[in-house]
């Protein structure tokens, strides 16, 4: 062997290697970007379902409140009501960034529906008519739908069975 083979075989291998490994990192980098997106749209499912389950909690309180004549549960659902709607407009407000345009509008039209309850009941729920009865029932069932269909992806992004919306209403 002389020295122009050792040379020209290390040189191959330098290169090769060189390439070999600019290819590897750029595969690294584009998988840890992608299981990045994928952690921060499981986390956005996650949050935007525990808002709607919190304000379903919220609304299923408020209808039981205004069916049975009960000022005292109102009063401590409009006390706790703030809460919740925030923690429900910041998810939906994300929603344009990590959910299907269904979803999306989904969630819009559950701020349109909140929106419409506020106008109908004005300062507070406490006002209540067989109207704001019937629009909050109505708001409880897109909420239940709602949360349902968030929890759709989350279980296939995690590998689990599917659940009908029947196990859901349980």
């Amino acid at each position: 062997m002389n020295v122009e083979t050792i040379l020209t075989g290390a040189i191959a291998g330098i290169i090769t290697a060189g390439i070999t490994g600019f290819f590897g990192v750029l595969f690294a980098f584009k998988q840890f970007r992608t299981q990045r997106a994928f952690d921060r749209q499981l986390e956005w499912y996650e949050k935007t379902t525990e808002a709607v389950m919190e304000f379903l909690a919220l609304n299923e309180t408020i209808v039981f409140a205004l069916k049975k004549d009960r000022p005292d549960l109102l009063q401590e659902a409009a006390k706790n009501m703030m809460a919740p709607l925030k923690e429900y407009a910041r998810t939906a407000n994300k929603s344009l960034l990590y959910c299907e345009r269904k979803m999306y509008l989904r969630l819009k039209e559950i701020g349109a529906k909140q929106r419409e309850i506020t106008e109908a009941t004005g300062e507070s729920p406490l006002r209540a008519g067989a109207e704001v009865v019937e629009l909050y029932q109505s708001n409880v069932k897109l909420l239940e739908q709602t949360a349902f269909d968030l929890s759709k992806p989350i279980r296939k992004m995690l590998g689990l069975d599917k659940l009908s919306l029947a196990d859901f209403e349980k």
